[in-house]
């Protein structure tokens, strides 16, 4: 039995755009936030109001490992 879900994961092509969305439409809090030169991309997390929280994903140049996965789209749910 799944009794919650850790993190829902959601790569994007503009993460302020995204950043905004979550903090002044959805109301979630900002958490912690990161770099990784090798992988090529970006992250915040984001809390809900119970233990779940959000996670945006975005490329910060070619060569990316999510290059592939926004290929032929804007953005999604990219792991959970």
């Amino acid at each position: 039995m799944i009794s919650r879900i850790d993190h829902v994961s959601i790569a994007v092509r503009d993460y302020e755009k995204a950043m905004r969305f979550f903090r002044d439409v959805l109301g979630v809090v900002q958490g912690a936030a990161a770099e990784d030169p090798g992988m090529k991309y970006v992250w915040r997390i984001f809390s809900l109001g119970d233990l779940t929280r959000l996670e945006i994903l975005n490329p910060t140049g070619e060569g990316s490992f999510l290059d592939g996965f926004l290929k032929n789209r804007d953005g999604g749910v990219h792991h959970i």
